[in-house]
């Protein structure tokens, strides 16, 4: 009795819960905005796309009418990517035998990606799209705010809005460059709305330039490479204009930029010193530091790593032993992503940290030449999404920040949620027209008749 009610209740729960996919729409919208300049709003939203999944786990909700195990099973190697770093803190511990919940807060943070994953395949296609205007306005209130905390780039704030600065200077950069990259889903004449995303593309860099992260410039070239492979089709003049445009934006910053030139000339004098063994405490030469004492970490554990909690303690010794010096030795990271994994993780946790690069950057690099204008610039704003995270992470441990993980999570989440749903679109396309075709042929045939008395051959 108790099971023919429940599965009369069923489909009906089912059907009134199509609603739930506005709330999830309008949470992952408000993400990006939240995500830089409001840290507890973007926690709650990250937890409220958890929720709803929740939810609508409980309630049997089934996107594209598939199950939450059934999108597992067909997307399990992102998923596994994306809970290996959990997985690679599982087997430090194991090793150890010693086991806590601590260290799994952020990896945790990636490791919920397949249940907003889900979620968001509720999300109808062209509500996914109204992203990018999340992303505009949480790039231009960044670089507002630090433009307000840096006194126009006098000063150099330690953090912005609870983010360290070098972090929060990559990310507004990367969330400037997604919308630009947004402008895939305009249509030329839709100047506004390409004016706004200039304008964010703008704040996002201005963002970087105030935050003096070099190492978050580096990424610059990247998004402009990413930008011309979705652009590929346009007309080679127009191409080399644009490219023109930007190398003498540049320039000019460059050389009219006194802050630029600082940064420029500073490292210059830290690889010099640092190679003279003169000062080798400055900013390049603490991380190069740090490096080298990562490096002799992960040769003592080469397998699963030393573990982030005895991270401090290692280096606290080799700064005794006079490897490195006690300035070098109070970092709280090594201020490089792969170098960080492989001491605290070694080998496994450098896996782990690479395929949640590569693995996701695989899933849009084989979409980059969809003939598909919106399935292109969606594989293009996951593909600077993933490599983004990759070169930022060569200069600091982006992982190592709460806002880094749900930004990455949320994002990712989205956009390949979003390439899925468009791909399952066009088939439906195709569908429905070879079906009108087959409809019409059968309609054509059906009124035509044939008399043979009135049949002639042409002469």
């Amino acid at each position: 009795m108790l099971a023919l009610s429940y599965n009369t209740i069923a489909p009906s729960l089912e059907n009134d819960l199509r609603y739930l996919k506005w709330p999830v729409a309008i949470t992952f919208l408000l993400y990006p905005a939240f995500a830089l300049n409001l840290q507890k709003g973007a926690n709650v939203c990250f937890y409220l796309l958890v929720l709803f999944a929740l939810v609508g786990l409980a309630c049997r909700v089934k996107p594209l009418d598939k199950s939450f195990t059934l999108i597992l099973r067909e997307h399990w190697p992102v998923m596994l990517a994306m809970a290996g770093t959990a997985v690679a803190i599982f087997l430090h511990q194991l090793s150890d035998g010693q086991f806590s919940f601590k260290p799994y807060d952020l990896p945790s943070r990636l490791a919920l990606f397949a249940l907003i994953f889900w979620a968001l395949l509720l999300v109808p296609g062209t509500a996914f799209r109204q992203i990018q205007w999340g992303l505009a306005v949480g790039t231009v209130i960044a670089a507002i705010k630090l433009y307000a905390e840096s006194h126009a780039g006098e000063l150099r704030p330690v953090d912005s809005f609870s983010t360290p600065l070098v972090p929060f200077g990559n990310l507004a950069l990367l969330m400037g460059a997604l919308a630009l990259l947004s402008i895939g889903w305009n249509k030329p004449g839709d100047k506004i709305s390409i004016a706004g995303k200039v304008i964010a593309g703008c704040a996002g860099l201005y963002a970087s330039y105030l935050s003096q992260a070099r190492g978050g410039w580096v990424a610059i070239p990247l998004f402009i490479f990413i930008a011309a492979a979705l652009y590929s089709h346009l007309r080679t003049r127009y191409k080399l204009l644009t490219m023109t445009l930007l190398a003498a934006l540049i320039l000019a910053i460059g050389t009219h930029s006194t802050m630029v030139r600082n940064r420029i000339v500073a490292a210059e004098t830290d690889i010099a010193g640092y190679i003279e063994g003169k000062n080798v405490n400055t900013s390049l030469g603490l991380r190069w530091q740090i490096w080298q004492a990562s490096w002799l970490i992960f040769k003592e554990h080469p397998v699963v790593g030393i573990g982030q909690d005895r991270f401090p303690a290692a280096i606290q010794k080799l700064a005794e032993q006079h490897v490195m010096t006690a300035e070098a030795a109070i970092q709280p990271h090594s201020h490089n992503d792969i170098m960080y994994k492989m001491a605290t993780f070694g080998t496994v946790g450098v896996l782990a940290l690479l395929s949640v690069y590569f693995v996701p950057a695989f899933y849009f690099l084989r979409r980059m030449r969809d003939p598909d204008q919106e399935t292109r610039t969606i594989a293009s704003m996951g593909l600077a999404l993933c490599l983004g995270f990759f070169v930022f992470g060569m200069s600091d441990v982006m992982f190592f920040w709460s806002a880094s993980n749900t930004f990455y999570s949320v994002t990712l989440a989205g956009l390949l949620a979003h390439q899925i749903k468009r791909k399952a679109e066009l088939e439906q396309a195709v569908r429905s027209d070879s079906s009108d075709a087959a409809q019409h042929l059968h309609i054509t045939v059906a009124s035509f008749s044939f008399n043979p008395a009135t049949f002639r051959f042409a002469a």
